[in-house]
């Protein structure tokens, strides 16, 4: 099977391996786009459809959200290692890799064992999920279909009022949004009194959640007498 015009995206840190082996698959027509952490190759994987994944274990930290990254996308994730143990490829795949194995220094011999994979794979590849709801700020990296939040590489328990409101405050980075409209927007519900008090408990515990590692204060602004912001990040 020939891939004309396709692209794969590479979750790697190191600029010259990437550049090694983007050089062998640029000689097939094949391009490459590269992401430097998981929370880029999420989004990325969310968005779009590329011929797989490949993610170097050696300078990402990919276990935390593998899982994630196999649920935003149909697309053939590839794990290449460095240090080979059974335990982690046992792990891996059972998160969602399709492939778990030592990279070699000669990219061609990359890429044939890449395309072995694909050509297996390609029925399944073929089918575009639908999108799901990813949110990136910062070292936050929000997936409320599936009730994930993640500071980092840590996944934080929020619940789903938790997590919805954190998704709506951040979708809307930069705006005021006001105690009625948050209220709506959680339960399209009308405004009561009691509701004021509601609203505030609620970004009170989102609060005390997010800034308890000290990387996240004021992440949820208070604007006397309206309502909350999240600012927007330089």
């Amino acid at each position: 099977m020939i891939y004309l015009g396709l692209t794969y995206l590479a979750i790697e840190k190191d600029e010259y391996i990437h550049d090694r082996e983007s050089k062998a698959w640029l000689a097939r027509n094949i391009d490459s786009i590269r992401v430097t952490s998981m929370n880029e190759g999420i989004e990325k994987a969310n968005d779009n459809k590329f011929l797989y994944i490949g993610i170097n274990a050696a300078n990402i930290n990919y276990m935390p959200k593998l899982r994630l990254l196999r649920e935003v996308t149909n697309d053939p994730i590839l794990i290449s290692t460095t240090s080979y143990t059974m335990q982690e490829q046992g792990k891996a795949i059972s998160l969602g890799a399709d492939l778990f194995g030592q990279i070699s220094d000669n990219p061609h011999d990359n890429i044939e064992s890449v395309m072995a994979l694909i050509n297996r794979l390609d029925e399944r590849s073929n089918k575009r999920k639908e999108s799901t709801n990813v949110i990136n700020y910062g070292n936050i990296l929000i997936a409320p279909d599936y009730h994930q939040v993640f500071l980092g590489e840590t996944e934080i328990m929020l619940t789903k009022i938790e997590i919805k409101v954190l998704y709506y405050l951040i979708d809307n980075r930069g705006r005021v949004l006001s105690h009625q409209q948050i209220y709506h927007h959680l339960w399209n519900d009308e405004y009561q009194e009691l509701s004021y008090d509601i609203i505030k408990n609620v970004i009170k515990r989102l609060r005390k959640k997010i800034n308890d590692n000290g990387e996240n204060k004021r992440i949820v602004e208070n604007v006397r007498g309206i309502g909350f912001r999240v600012p927007i990040l330089p």
